[in-house]
């Protein structure tokens, strides 16, 4: 597991990352940690997940991580086979997203607005904006220029580590005054 976490850190996986497959492999590893990796199989995977009850999406991605684990273990030797690729992986069904109504947005701010209102210039991002989560939280002022409506996501910000320029909707924005210096 050390190695797995050493190599991903290597190949410059966030921290974020690295912390959740760290807790995920100690779960896993837990009552396991006498026993040889290359006695783990793909029967004792199936019973881990099956006992485990996740969502479909949730296994997927936890498949995911075993499957890195063994896959470093086959590359470096201890294992002549991942036992991961034998799992019947779920399918999972993708629903088109939801997609809020005008007043529906209207109720949302207004509620964030009376109840948390340190929290609206974050909501715009993520509802109006279409900024993932981490890139709201991580948008600075200086990111946003509200003189051409273009909000910029850095690279270090970005799930998919792509810097790009998010352009709401023109300027001036309807309804919307421009905010002081």
């Amino acid at each position: 597991m050390d190695e797995l976490l050493q190599a991903k850190r290597t190949a410059n996986r966030r921290e974020r990352y690295l912390k959740s497959l760290a807790e995920y492999l100690k779960l896993f590893a837990r009552g396991r940690e006498q026993m040889p990796v290359q006695r783990i199989t793909t029967q004792d995977l199936e019973d881990w997940f099956n006992q485990r009850q996740e969502a479909i999406t949730t296994r997927n991605s936890n498949i995911g991580r075993l499957s890195a684990l063994f896959t470093l273990c086959v590359r470096r030797g201890y294992l002549a086979a991942n036992p991961c690729d034998n799992l019947e992986r779920p399918y999972l069904e993708r629903r088109p997203p939801t997609i809020l109504k005008p007043n529906e947005i209207e109720k949302v701010l207004a509620y964030t607005h009376q109840n948390y209102p340190q929290y609206l210039a974050w909501l715009a991002l993520a509802l109006l904006c279409g900024l993932r989560p981490e890139e709201a939280d991580q948008t600075q002022w200086k990111d946003i220029n509200f003189v051409e409506g273009k909000i910029t996501v850095n690279a270090s910000a970005s799930k998919v580590r792509y810097r790009r320029t998010v352009s709401p909707c023109p300027w001036p924005w309807p309804g919307c005054r421009r905010p002081a210096n």
